[in-house]
C-alpha cells in the first residue's frame, strides 16, 4: 500500500484560514507604496486589484458555500451604510482632529495626492484608473473584506477552528470586536464602525455572507459614483 501523499504547504487542508485571510493581507501590503508616495496610487491600486483578484479566482472553490442571495435587505443595508458614510463625515473629522491632538494621528492630509492631479494630466488615464478604482472597491474589496472580517474573524473569535462556527453565529464579543476593528481599518473610524455594525447585523440576521458582499459592494459602488459626480476625493 502506498503511503499517503503529503499535504501541499499552502493547501486549504493544511491552512484552512488562507483563502479567507491571505487576499485581505495582500491587499493591505499593497498599501505600502501608497503610504510611501501617495502618487503611487496611480499604478498601485490597479496592480493590487489584479493580484488579489487572481487570488480570489485561485481559491474560488473554497467559497462554494457562499450561496447567492438577492434579498432586498442587502440593498437596504448597502444604501444605509452609504448614507452613514457620507453623513458621519463631520463626526469623523472631529474624531481625527482629536486623535491628532493626542499625537495618535500624523498630519492633516493637506497636500495629499488626489485623482484630480491625474485627470489634469490625462483624461484617458484618469478614467482608466477610475474604472479600476470602482471595480476594485465594489467587487474585490467588498469580497475580501467580508471574507476576512465577517467570514473569518467574526467566527474565529468564537472558536479558533472557525469552520465549526456557522456563518452569522452571534456573540457580543465577536460582533463588537469585529465592528470596532473594521472601523479602525478605515480612516473614517466612526463611519467604519457603523458600517461594521450594519454588515454584521445583516449577517447575523440572514446567515448569508453573500448578502454582506452585495451590501458592501453596493455601498462602495454608489460612493464611487458620488465621488465622480461631485469630485469629493476625500472619500477615495
Amino acid at each position: 500500500m502506498s503511503a499517503p501523499s503529503a499535504q501541499k504547504p499552502w493547501s486549504v487542508a493544511s491552512r484552512p484560514w488562507a483563502p479567507w485571510v491571505v487576499p485581505f493581507a495582500v491587499w493591505l501590503l499593497g498599501l505600502i507604496p501608497q503610504q510611501i508616495s501617495p502618487a503611487a496610487t496611480v499604478w498601485a491600486y490597479p496592480l493590487r486589484t489584479i493580484v488579489v483578484g487572481v487570488l480570489l479566482i485561485f481559491w474560488r472553490r473554497t467559497y462554494a458555500d457562499l450561496r447567492p442571495n438577492w434579498h432586498g435587505s442587502g440593498v437596504l443595508a448597502g444604501l444605509a451604510v452609504l448614507l452613514l458614510w457620507i453623513g458621519l463625515d463631520p463626526v469623523d473629522q472631529i474624531f481625527r482632529t482629536a486623535l491628532r491632538s493626542f499625537g495618535l494621528l500624523a498630519g492633516d492630509g493637506a497636500g495629499a495626492w488626489t485623482p484630480q492631479e491625474l485627470r489634469n494630466r490625462s483624461e484617458a488615464g484618469f478614467w482608466t484608473w477610475a474604472v479600476f478604482r470602482i471595480f476594485g472597491s465594489s467587487v474585490v474589496v467588498a469580497v475580501i473584506e467580508e471574507l476576512f472580517w465577517r467570514g473569518f474573524l467574526m467566527r474565529w473569535i468564537i472558536n479558533a477552528d472557525f469552520r465549526k462556527v456557522p456563518l452569522g453565529a452571534f456573540t457580543w464579543k465577536s460582533f463588537l470586536v469585529t465592528a470596532l476593528l473594521f472601523g479602525f481599518e478605515h480612516d473614517r473610524v466612526v463611519a467604519g464602525f457603523a458600517a461594521g455594525v450594519v454588515y454584521g447585523a445583516l449577517l447575523c440576521w440572514r446567515k448569508n455572507l453573500f448578502l454582506c458582499i452585495l451590501a458592501h459592494g453596493l455601498t462602495n459602488f454608489l460612493l464611487g459614483l458620488w465621488v465622480l459626480q461631485y469630485g469629493d476625493w476625500q472619500f477615495w
